[in-house]
């Protein structure tokens, strides 16, 4: 019993701990379930990527707190969703392309939204998608203006035109045709 508690992950051996000692029904608990966070503000990214890799996988609920603070549900989640969110648009993480030079703490920025950078880390995609899922579990908004290439692309449709993801160099290919001829060519990312 023991090895069961504490070998799985916390999503999977909440609903044994609660069969093996409580003996009531884990769908009647299971919507009530949350856990509280500590996030500290002036480390927000970093208290951010630990809490969603430890609680992110599963189907708990947070609650999140932030250092020296009172208020708790609620409200500084969404406000963690949305620090959360800005940050990960930052141009010092490589996660999305920009129409701009990066500097570190500068915001990503797209006329047509954010589209991911094709040398990306995987590690904050992985974050980025427990990110979603836990905003539409607990029905939080999460402001990424993102370009709906990203989606279609996700969910395995046609591939979108370059001119969709980036203006610019859609225009600079059309500009010079003939020079392009019989080059083999992959938009990064695609």
């Amino acid at each position: 019993v023991f090895f069961r508690i504490i070998g799985l992950d916390l999503s999977y051996s909440l609903p044994f701990i609660n069969n093996y000692f409580f003996k009531v029904p884990w769908n009647n608990r299971m919507n009530s379930m949350r856990v509280k966070c500590h996030i500290r503000r002036n480390s927000l990214f970093e208290d951010g990527m630990k809490m969603l890799k430890a609680v992110g996988p599963g189907m708990l609920r947070i609650d999140v707190y932030f250092d020296d603070e009172e208020g708790i549900g609620a409200g500084p989640t969404q406000e963690f969703f949305t620090l959360f969110s800005k940050e990960l648009c930052r141009s010092k993480h490589g996660l999305w392309r920009s129409d701009f030079e990066e500097n570190g703490d500068q915001m990503a920025f797209t006329s047509n939204g954010l589209f991911p950078k094709p040398n990306a880390n995987p590690e904050l995609f992985y974050i980025l998608g427990l990110l979603f899922g836990k905003a539409i579990l607990m029905d939080m908004i999460l402001p990424l203006p993102i370009n709906p290439c990203f989606f279609k692309l996700i969910r395995g449709d046609e591939a979108p035109e370059i001119s969709e993801i980036d203006e610019m160099f859609a225009t600079s290919l059309n500009v010079c045709p003939e020079g392009l001829i019989g080059l083999n060519f992959t938009y990064p990312g695609l």
